[in-house]
């Protein structure tokens, strides 16, 4: 409960307390949110508080505002900043949320032509083998993201006596004393093939986003995953500025049109 004697604004108060009921659930995804007024009547604020703490729940991705019907819960989704280079687990427990795994496969794969024909990026990696992981992301139990994760041979033998069904791939590099320097994000559209949709629990032929990231260290690239995310659970941001001192990333890239 809120405490008025707290010198900590109430508006953010309630929309901590607020925002742990949404995670924890209770309210599904898709329900209506209590309105304004009986937040007012639970909380004894005045409505200015409760409009800014539901304003900042909205900013987050947690709440959508639709006029003439409501507020409504978005309680799977889950917003991405890319300004830091993190790992999925990572970014679930910061939203005080569970972050597990569904293992499909993981071990050591030749790389071959039919390798680089499927994932081109492939190609700056060196050497007769590359560790590979394939597993579907979840939060709270619900699937978010299909994952093929490549790492190069001698960083990829640090996963195979863990269990990578409940702890992230980022975390256990940190306890190994292995750092991702940098990577180059891309981000596309695709629609989703039958088994992608049958581990993220999507009709076949949905909407789907592509994430890839390569990662470097020293210039050596350590790992590429090619991610199929769900687009209604999963949202990325970018902060940008015209001051070039300030922002040296966040690019749009668009690709060029064949002439015909």
């Amino acid at each position: 409960m809120i405490d008025k004697t707290n010198p900590t604004p109430l508006h953010f108060q309630i929309k901590e307390e607020l925002r742990e009921e949404i995670m924890s659930g209770v309210w599904s995804n898709g329900e209506n949110f209590p309105t304004d007024k009986q937040l007012i009547e639970k909380y004894e604020v005045s409505s200015t508080t409760i409009r800014r703490a539901v304003s900042e729940l909205v900013n987050e991705g947690l709440l959508e505002r639709r006029p003439g019907k409501g507020t409504f819960v978005r309680t799977i989704g889950v917003e991405e900043k890319l300004v830091r280079l993190t790992g999925f687990f990572e970014e679930i427990l910061e939203r005080g949320a569970i972050p597990t795994a569904k293992i499909l496969r993981m071990g050591f794969i030749p790389i071959t032509e039919e390798l680089f024909d499927s994932f081109p990026r492939l190609e700056t990696f060196e050497g007769a083998e590359i560790f590979c992981v394939e597993k579907v992301q979840c939060m709270n139990g619900e699937p978010i993201m299909y994952v093929k994760s490549f790492w190069e041979a001698s960083v990829g033998r640090v996963f195979l006596d863990r269990d990578l069904s409940e702890v992230g791939l980022y975390q256990v590099l940190d306890e190994n004393n292995i750092v991702l320097e940098e990577a180059d994000q891309f981000i596309s559209a695709a629609i989703a093939n039958k088994p992608v949709a049958k581990e993220l629990k999507v009709d076949e032929g949905s909407a789907v986003l592509v994430m890839e990231r390569l990662t470097y260290t020293d210039n050596r690239p350590l790992e590429y995953s090619y991610n199929y995310v769900r687009a209604d659970r999963y949202n990325y941001r970018v902060k940008v500025s015209r001051d070039r001192t300030i922002n040296s990333g966040g690019v749009l890239q668009v690709s060029e049109v064949e002439e015909k």
